[in-house]
């Protein structure tokens, strides 16, 4: 209301040296997780026996004997999984619930039930 009497200072005028910098810093922390996203997360479908793994057009047919491990991925909302494979493969990053999950600060819960069917089936492949 009273220009005089105000605390801010006006904008600036142009592009300074630090506007660039933080605009180049911003885009060098998003280029790697977007390539990220476009390049390493997969589809998954899965029965008692079988694992398909879907990469665009790309399809991969694995059993739950192949399976090294899956984990949560922490801080990532909703619950990002990682599939490790015994042949040493790239592992695999999927979703399975856009919407039946839960979240506190780093941890996530996904109500899918995929988690603990998986450590079951890897536990039952490794004891079998």
């Amino acid at each position: 209301v009273f220009p005089e009497h105000s605390l801010f200072e006006p904008p600036p005028d142009g592009l300074s040296a630090g506007h660039i910098l933080f605009a180049l810093a911003v885009f060098a922390l998003c280029f790697p997780l977007a390539k990220f996203m476009f390049y390493r997360i997969r589809v998954i479908r899965y029965d008692e026996d079988n694992i398909e793994i879907i990469n665009g057009d790309e399809s991969r047919m694995i059993t739950w004997r192949d399976v090294r491990s899956v984990s949560k991925v922490l801080t990532v909302v909703p619950p990002l999984y990682r599939m490790t494979f015994k042949d040493d493969s790239e592992p695999a990053y999927f979703v399975m619930s856009m919407f039946f999950y839960a979240y506190a600060i780093i941890w996530s819960w996904d109500f899918s039930g995929f988690y603990k069917f998986a450590q079951e089936k890897i536990s039952q492949s490794n004891a079998g």
